[in-house]
């Protein structure tokens, strides 16, 4: 089963791969396409390896249950939708109580793969044993990485992080080198932008300013200090004075900030990006991670985020996907799980593709959550597609343009 397009495949056989092709510096105001994808060499010993029989590990119970359910039922909808006339056999086990405790009763019950926990508590706790039997998928990442990398620990997760170094190479990639960051108190929000400063930085580019969204006004003020205009409004004012006579003026913004990073929610980018206007930063291009849409089509409420360049999981905008089509038809699960339930069909489409990603490291799978590799830690790393906000809808993007367009 393929979640990331329309072809099916049989499970049996390995499922589609690409491999990026060189990446080109763009020139500014050029576009630059995203990577070229070319098909990686098959590898048939692969399909040996694949497990026959595989356990998931969710929680069925207490604050998480209802994301474990939306796991579940990406993972199972998967399943049901694949082709294959050999697929493995799936135990479920609720990992609420005692993930560890689980996944050792999932090796006892001999199964070949463990997919789970989802909860970074039940992670953090097995990814402290002192070895694992049986190949662990974990669906996040623990706080703190193995002092040595654990043999059969696999990791996957809908990482803020991977998003924001994203965005530093797109930005770094499409000619801005002098970035300015919008962040919030919320955690999530924060990592996003600490990921996004490390990449950028280490690629050769400059934060030039990092300001904080907490409130409106506050953060029109904030932003007013950051981009100089009160300097340059106290220099019209000194002038004036200087002059006794009242000028026509025009606030000037500081010139150095070629782009803006936001790691925000569709309300609090909703009131930030006319703030921009307002403070002469409309020209300026606003790159974002995907928190920035909900998934939600409101062209009214969304046409204050036009402009703003964002990446997202493919599974966003892929209506005519088999895997998620079954899921509208049968899930109780909100919407707002959606994220999930392409996690749970990835799972099952990583599952029989783990031995193929260990063997040939540089091979990527595209799929639901993004373009997926496996790094030698064992983590396996997503590149998201990209798209913008265009009179208040969001459009998925071939090329990410270099240039912020002026709304009509």
């Amino acid at each position: 089963s393929n979640c990331g397009g329309n072809t099916r495949v049989n499970s049996d056989e390995p499922a589609p791969v690409v491999q990026s092709g060189p990446q080109i510096k763009a020139p500014i105001g050029k576009e630059q396409p995203l990577k070229e994808q070319q098909p990686a060499k098959l590898l048939p010993s692969s399909l040996a390896s694949q497990p026959k029989k595989i356990a998931l590990l969710v929680p069925m119970q207490g604050r998480l249950a209802e994301a474990g359910i939306a796991v579940s039922d990406g993972r199972f909808a998967a399943y049901y939708q694949s082709t294959s006339g050999n697929l493995p056999h799936i135990h479920r086990y609720d990992s609420s109580q005692d993930a560890a405790a689980a996944y050792q009763q999932a090796v006892n019950d001999g199964a070949e793969l463990i997919i789970g926990p989802v909860d970074k508590d039940g992670v953090n706790k097995i990814s402290q044993l002192p070895s694992l039997k049986v190949p662990l998928l974990s669906l996040t990442y623990p706080d703190q990485q193995p002092a040595q990398p654990l043999a059969n620990f696999y990791q996957f997760g809908l990482a803020v992080e991977d998003e924001g170094r994203q965005a530093a190479r797109q930005a770094m990639l499409n000619g801005h080198s002098r970035a300015l960051i919008v962040s919030t108190p919320q955690e999530v929000s924060e990592r996003s932008a600490q990921a996004f400063a490390t990449e950028f930085q280490q690629l050769g580019g400059t934060i030039t300013g990092k300001t904080n969204f907490a409130s409106l006004d506050k953060f029109s003020e904030n932003f007013s200090q950051v981009m100089l205009l009160n300097e340059s409004k106290a220099r019209a004012a000194l002038l004036q004075q200087q002059l006794g006579t009242k000028l026509e003026f025009t606030p000037r913004r500081r010139a150095d900030v070629s782009m803006i990073f936001i790691a925000v929610t569709p309300e609090q980018g909703r009131q930030i990006k006319p703030t921009l206007v307002f403070q002469y930063a409309n020209s300026i291009p606003v790159y974002a991670t995907s928190s920035i849409y909900s998934g939600t089509v409101d062209a009214v409420k969304n046409e204050d985020l036009n402009g703003v360049l964002f990446n997202t999981l493919p599974w966003v905008f892929d209506s005519a996907n088999p895997v998620k089509q079954a899921i509208a038809q049968t899930s109780k699960s909100a919407a707002v799980y959606g994220r999930l339930h392409a996690l749970g069909a990835d799972a099952f489409q990583l599952s029989s593709r783990l031995a193929q990603l260990k063997q040939a490291p540089q091979t990527k799978i595209d799929s639901a959550t993004g373009t997926l590799q496996l790094m030698p830690d064992g983590r396996i790393e997503r590149e998201q597609m990209w798209a913008r906000f265009n009179q208040g809808l969001a459009e998925p993007l071939a090329t990410v343009v270099d240039a912020n367009p002026q709304e009509a």
